[in-house]
């Protein structure tokens, strides 16, 4: 019998020194707090464990160690670990608070549109490349712990349920399932202790998902239900929802979705260049190649070496309006090779960043503008009052 670890709002905490002021996301192992330190007079956030959490002594280790891994990467996705307390009386985590907004309730009941959702997606897909190259899962994304920023820069202030890769570090973990069921990978039901990345790729999927088209996947159903749907079938075409979606696009996030961890992208390069390719109306690339062709390289190491052989899907599949599809026999695709070498990647990224910097650079010089502007009309309407 699958059970979901319950996600009830507990009381307000009380910490000496902090005052607590509105509570943002929760998970099964704690809750995230906005909250006032006050003897630095500085707004922070404050991740608070559940008691079930605290008193599971190997689980707070496994956590602690993949935060404090997180502490040393560089990226913009979480915010700054500003301090991590265990104490025989007290256990919580002190973050940075960027002031990010929900980005549901930004859009208050809209939609995303393509364009927008691929912005957001590459800016994800960026920094859980990062998460990735320090060995760690992040497990729990979904809309509700979606924020951002004033540069409207992705953030996910609930790292709460981090976890290393199989391998890769401590990992420990309960008997039930901790992330949320609609949102989860299906392996995550099946061996949570062994998840990838790859897992981080299907949740990301069908929270682009929900926000393009405006359902939730398998609504409605209990969390074993839920489990046998995503063992069972593949979700809808967004496109059913949506039709205006751009078909590039909808097919981008129905190769996340593949309940198979095997047919979906193997690194976020891969995500990277796919929604790339979405952005310019051409549908994704399948690097992993049937297993009867002899082109590519079987070994995976060599075949990075050698350019990655690729896929193209020449034949687009309508399912029928439903909410998922059955796990019958799939049409037959065919498929043209097509080479795009880690390089041409590696470039395509480089490119990406160069643009985020010239824009930065001129929102920077339209802000100097602006303020010169502004002094000029103050310094002549201070002139004009003294006569």
């Amino acid at each position: 019998m699958l059970e979901c670890a319950h996600m009830e709002k507990q009381p307000i905490p009380q910490i000496e020194g902090f005052t607590f002021r509105q509570r943002l996301t929760a998970s099964a192992r704690g809750e995230i707090w906005r909250a006032e330190q006050r003897a630095l007079e500085r707004d922070v956030l404050v991740l608070c464990f559940h008691p079930e959490t605290v008193r599971n002594a190997a689980l707070l280790d496994a956590l602690f160690a993949a935060i404090r891994r997180l502490a040393s990467i560089k990226t913009d996705l979480f915010p700054d670990i500003v301090d991590l307390v265990r104490t025989a009386d007290e256990v919580y985590v002190i973050l940075e608070d960027t002031h990010a907004q929900h980005l549901i309730g930004l859009l208050a009941g809209r939609r995303l549109n393509a364009e927008q959702a691929n912005v957001i997606a590459s800016k994800l897909a960026e920094g859980f490349s990062r998460l990735r190259g320090a060995g760690l899962v992040y497990a729990n994304l979904n809309p509700e712990n979606l924020y951002l920023s004033d540069l409207s820069e992705p953030i996910l202030p609930d790292i709460s349920l981090l976890q290393f890769e199989a391998g890769k570090g401590p990992v420990a973990m309960p008997d039930s399932l901790e992330a949320s069921p609609v949102y989860a990978a299906p392996e995550q039901y099946l061996a949570p202790q062994e998840v990838d990345s790859r897992a981080d790729m299907f949740s990301l999927g069908l929270t682009l998902y929900t926000l393009v088209s405006g359902q939730v996947p398998f609504s409605g159903l209990d969390p074993e239900a839920v489990m046998r749907a995503k063992l069972e079938h593949t979700v809808a075409s967004p496109c059913d929802f949506s039709p205006s979606l751009p078909p590039a696009f909808a097919a981008t996030l129905e190769r996340l979705c593949q309940r198979d961890p095997a047919e979906r992208p193997q690194d976020w390069d891969e995500v990277l260049f796919d929604f790339h390719l979405a952005a310019r109306g051409e549908e994704p690339y399948r690097v992993r190649p049937p297993e009867h062709s002899v082109i590519a390289p079987p070994d995976p190491k060599a075949r990075r070496r050698a350019g990655a052989t690729v896929w193209v899907n020449a034949s687009v599949h309508r399912p029928p309006t439903a909410l998922f599809r059955g796990s019958g026999p799939r049409q037959p695709l065919s498929h043209h090779p097509v080479t795009v070498s880690r390089t041409e990647l590696r470039r395509y990224e480089a490119r990406r960043r160069a643009r985020l910097r010239r824009r930065a650079r001129i929102r920077l010089l339209m802000g100097i503008l602006w303020g010169i502007v502004l002094l000029l009309l103050i310094a002549i309407a201070i002139r004009v009052w003294t006569r």
